[in-house]
């Protein structure tokens, strides 16, 4: 007797089953590095007044996964509820657009897993993103006071800080994965990055301008504080939603620009250098090629 094709995808897949694994239950960056996660997932610490917690995943149930890094183009319409309110002072019910919603939180304290890339490797500190998100330069009047060995007078010091306005898009890390106990395809998403123009060269027009990641943050550490920011409801007002249910969701329009292969993690654009219209439908390749994986796991 034959042995189901299943079965191959699941030997084939098992080098890669426990680090998918260890990813899907770290905490903390510093957990994935961890060969084995303590944690057991406690079911008594559900609750109404916070996010849902995540299930835990165990390695003999993960048959198949992929990590991806996604843009979230903010200019797209469908992406608007991530963009506005542009000034949470005028809104009701306090809502603001993710950018303000995770300063504040990384102001408050209550996200501290902030980090310098999506590899969550250098971790950055109040200062740091404090240096990120804000310019500081002294006008030449400021500079003679300061040669004459005066004080520099505060009216002669220009601060730019980038505010929900400039936010261009934001980037997203997350690994979708097969559950075979589930027979179903699920994503879980790890970090996510807002992206801004350079600061240093906004004076040289929008254009110009390089777009930077500002920093990215462990988006486990960030879901309490996402959940309690409403978004509205376009479907029914009467019942609004949260910036963690829009993003586990997966409501948003977004496009695939790394992922990961035998070869390591690889940009698109590095595959097709200087042909947008090649990356876009490589683009659009990997993401029907992970959509489908479920229907291509039903033989008869």
């Amino acid at each position: 007797m034959k042995k189901p094709f299943i079965s191959l995808v699941y030997v084939m897949a098992l080098a890669g089953i426990s680090q998918a694994q260890n990813i899907l239950n770290a905490k903390m960056p510093a957990d994935i590095r961890k060969e084995e996660v303590a944690e057991i997932y406690d079911s008594t610490s559900i609750h109404h007044d916070g996010p849902l917690p995540y299930e835990r995943v165990e390695s003999r149930d993960v048959m198949w996964s992929r990590m991806v890094w996604e843009m979230i183009d903010l200019s797209e319409k469908v992406n608007y509820p991530y963009y506005y309110p542009l000034d949470a002072m005028t809104t009701d019910r306090g809502r603001m657009s993710l950018f303000d919603a995770l300063m504040t939180g990384i102001q408050k304290g209550e996200i501290t897993a902030v980090y310098a890339d999506s590899y969550f490797r250098q971790k950055l500190t109040k200062a740091d993103i404090e240096q990120n998100t804000q310019r500081i330069d002294t006008l030449d009047l400021g500079i003679e006071q300061a040669n004459a060995g005066e004080a520099v007078s505060p009216e002669y010091i220009d601060k730019v800080r980038i505010s929900a306005a400039d936010i261009r898009m934001f980037k997203i890390r997350g690994v979708w994965y097969f559950d075979k106990h589930l027979g179903a395809l699920r994503y879980r998403l790890l970090g996510i990055a807002p992206v801004a123009p350079d600061i240093y060269q906004q004076n040289d027009g929008a254009d110009a301008a390089d777009w930077v990641e500002l920093f990215w943050v462990w988006y486990r550490d960030a879901r309490k504080t996402l959940y309690s920011c409403q978004v509205s409801n376009p479907n029914n007002r009467m019942e609004s939603l949260s910036y963690d249910d829009l993003l586990n969701a997966r409501r948003f329009s977004s496009s695939i620009y790394k992922v990961s292969n035998a070869y390591g993690d690889e940009e698109i654009k590095g595959l097709y250098p200087g042909d947008t219209a090649r990356q876009i439908a490589e683009s659009l390749r990997l993401k029907e090629q992970i959509l489908n994986f479920e229907n291509d796991q039903w033989s008869y």
